[in-house]
């Protein structure tokens, strides 16, 4: 998508100079796109430029609609205890400003071992749901668990974890770094 914003870009600053700063060029230019525009071909050409002009238009409007600012941005330290009480883990989260449902929106560090991305996957009230990507980690690190996050105060968030295969559950609250 960059090479072909610079290349629209180097294009349309030639066809400005030649268009408004030489005026036998502009004329001359004129006529042909004029002869050119009024075949078949070159309104063929025309219609399949304009349809390209509309999907982009809406890819782009259906990007800016469904990115969503994340309240809970910024990075995240605290203990997490499972749910039977037997450990107490320490998790480090960083959660960027925007994302988009299915994008990978931040990273976890948790056990001081298991480290990995968040795939953001939806916004439920003011509870905010990513899924746990491993990237690193001993085979005790799983990878699919459900990060749900709750922000309750400036300065203070909630994590409740599931695990589906292995049952695993933990919750604790984070403080702000």
């Amino acid at each position: 998508m960059d090479k072909l914003a610079d290349f629209l870009e180097i294009a349309g600053a030639l066809i400005a100079i030649a268009f408004f700063i030489y005026p036998p060029t502009r004329r001359c230019l004129q006529k042909a796109l004029r002869r050119f525009f009024s075949t078949t071909l070159g309104r063929i050409i025309i219609l399949v430029i304009v349809l390209i002009l509309v999907i982009i238009l809406i890819l782009v409007l259906a990007m800016l609609l469904t990115r969503i600012s994340i309240d809970i941005a910024g990075k995240w330290e605290g203990l997490v205890m499972q749910s039977d009480g037997s450990v107490q883990v320490s998790v480090q989260l960083s959660i960027q400003e925007f994302c988009t449902p299915g994008q990978i929106c931040g990273t976890y560090f948790s056990g001081g071992a298991c480290e990995g991305d968040l795939e953001f996957v939806k916004l439920e009230g003011n509870t905010y749901q990513f899924v746990e990507r491993l990237r690193n980690g001993p085979p005790l690190c799983a990878t699919n668990g459900i990060q749900s996050l709750t922000l309750l105060s400036a300065n203070e968030l909630s994590l409740v974890y599931h695990h589906d295969i292995s049952g695993l559950s933990a919750s604790g609250v984070l403080l702000k770094k």
